[in-house]
Formats: structure tokens, C-alpha cells, sequence
């Protein structure tokens, strides 16, 4: 008998299956890749994910936003602001700078009426003097950490408010806060 090869029609389904076009190749050679490279990402995605969510919520709820509470930022009641005035150019070195780090801050601070403004402006060289000997009690480590802020901003408020005599600072703002 003589040999017989096989070649593979649609009809029998014989022998290996020939690629005859070149763009049907490469689209399979292209998902071969991608699919790996997307299961890879979305594997180190959620790990990521999963190791840094406390420390995300952490911060967060630094600035004022709750991811666990169902309320709708919408519903929030609007802020009531009152009369503004800003201190500029405070440098203070840290506690344990050695001369050698500094920070520069600006504050502002808001007052119900016009009544604390006069007296903010009258009182304006101890109030700043509040403010430096209460920044520089502070080390370099607790002035970085982001988390202090608002225990500072409480500790500054309360501090100039023992100054105040006949009006209250009721909001405190960082409006530059440079640590170098």
C-alpha cells in the first residue's frame, strides 16, 4: 500500500489544526499575556488594598469623613462661619530642633462677631506670643504627625481663648503649615 497522509479538512478532522491567518496568532499570543498580567494586578490590587485599609479610614476620619456611617454627605446641615482674621509668618522652632528645623504657620481664626476682631487686633502681640510658646512646647515628631493636628489646633484654641476677655475664637485654621 502506498502512504497515505492525512491533512486536515473541516470534513474528516484529521491532524493537527493549521493557523493560516497571522492576526488570529497574535491576538492569541496577545490574551495569553494580558489575562495573567490582569490577575497579577488585581491580585496585588486587593492585597494592597487589604494591608492599608485601616490606615486610609485612619486618615480619613482625620479630615472629617466617615466611610462607615450610612448619613449622605448631602444631608450634612450648612456650617454657620463668622468673622475671619489670619496671622501670618509665625516661625517657631520645635522643641527638640536644636535651632536646626523650624515651622512656619500660618493661622487663621474665626470669631463669631465683629466684637472679637477689634479684640483680636487689640491683643494681636500676645496672641502671637500664645501661639509661639505653645507651638515650640512641641518635639519635630509631633508637629509632622498629621494625625496631631486637631489635638493642636484644640491646644491652640483653648490657649488664646484664655487670652480673649470679652469674646471667644471658636474656629482655628492652618492655612500654611511648613515644617523644615
Amino acid at each position: 500500500m502506498a502512504d497515505e497522509t492525512t491533512q486536515h479538512t473541516p470534513e474528516t478532522g484529521e491532524g493537527p489544526p493549521e493557523v493560516t491567518d497571522p492576526e488570529e496568532a497574535k491576538g492569541k499570543s496577545f490574551l495569553l499575556i494580558l489575562i495573567p498580567l490582569l490577575v497579577i494586578a488585581l491580585t496585588g490590587g486587593g492585597w494592597a488594598a487589604f494591608i492599608y485599609y485601616p490606615e486610609v479610614v485612619a486618615m480619613t476620619s482625620a479630615v472629617g469623613l466617615d466611610f462607615g456611617s450610612d448619613e449622605k454627605l448631602d444631608e450634612a446641615e450648612p456650617v454657620e462661619y463668622g468673622q475671619f482674621t489670619e496671622l501670618q509668618g509665625l516661625i517657631v522652632n520645635p522643641a527638640d530642633s536644636e535651632g536646626r528645623r523650624f515651622l512656619m504657620v500660618n493661622i487663621g481664626l474665626e470669631t463669631p462677631d465683629e466684637s472679637g476682631l477689634e479684640q483680636l487686633k487689640m491683643k494681636d502681640i500676645v496672641v502671637r506670643d500664645t501661639i509661639l510658646r505653645t507651638l515650640s512646647t512641641h518635639t519635630i515628631s509631633e508637629l509632622s504627625n498629621i494625625s496631631m493636628r486637631e489635638n493642636l489646633k484644640r491646644e491652640l484654641l483653648s490657649a488664646i481663648n484664655g487670652v480673649m476677655q470679652d469674646s471667644t475664637i471658636s474656629r482655628l485654621y492652618f492655612t500654611q503649615y511648613v515644617l523644615q
